[in-house]
């Protein structure tokens, strides 16, 4: 093959690759999850669509997880493990390297941090913000419709400050009882209307588009 034909060749791949280049790939996310476990009916909110969740599946910001009464689920964010229990709603807001925010808007959730992630871990509820500070193992219970209480936060392993409406305090395991620190907001037992269903309104499993 003459150097002639094969530079014709390679100009030929360049430009096909150029076409094929979409602009919605210009800035792709600098971190993505995944979904690692699923467990009977979970449902994956993702560019303005419900579809049925299913493992090994990527999540980025903007993405949220509903379980079903009796499903939970997975997800692997870096070295983070969260565990989202049954009738749970779970947001991904921020995934990159200079922070992970996530948001629990119903049900309970379980953190697992190997090692801190890039900017930290920090997680919204209707009480406030809850900073991870430590690898550690971490349970959050923000109360759900049918059964409205008290958010509250368990530190098993490691440490975490709570900001919301009436201060900050810091939270490390073993506090409060053993093995298990723990932190009660009571709050009016109202919850926030996300933006992607109205609650109380059913589960959004069955919905191809949000509302």
């Amino acid at each position: 093959m003459s150097a002639i034909i094969l530079l014709r060749r390679l100009a030929l791949a360049a430009v096909l690759s150029a076409a094929a280049w979409s602009p919605s790939w210009a800035d792709p996310p600098a971190r993505v999850g995944r979904i690692s476990y699923v467990e009977g009916s979970v449902a994956l909110h993702s560019q303005d669509q419900w579809s049925a969740a299913s493992i090994n599946f990527p999540v980025i910001p903007g993405d949220a997880v509903w379980t079903e009464p009796g499903a939970r689920a997975e997800l692997q964010m870096g070295p983070a493990e969260i565990r989202i229990d049954q009738a749970s709603e779970f947001d991904i807001l921020r995934l990159d390297d200079e922070a992970t925010v996530v948001r629990v808007d119903q049900g309970e959730v379980n953190l697992h941090l190997l090692v801190m992630p890039p900017g930290g871990l920090q997680v919204i509820t209707a009480a406030g913000q809850v900073d991870l500070l430590a690898p550690g193992r971490y349970h959050v219970d923000v109360g759900r419709p049918a059964a409205p209480g008290p958010v509250a936060v368990g530190v098993l392993e490691g440490a975490a400050r709570l900001a919301g409406p009436r201060g900050a305090v810091e939270l490390r395991a073993g506090q409060g009882r053993p093995g298990a620190g723990r932190f009660v907001h009571h709050d009016d037992g109202r919850r926030p209307t996300h933006p992607h269903r109205r609650l109380g309104a059913g589960t959004p499993a069955g919905r191809t588009g949000g509302d």
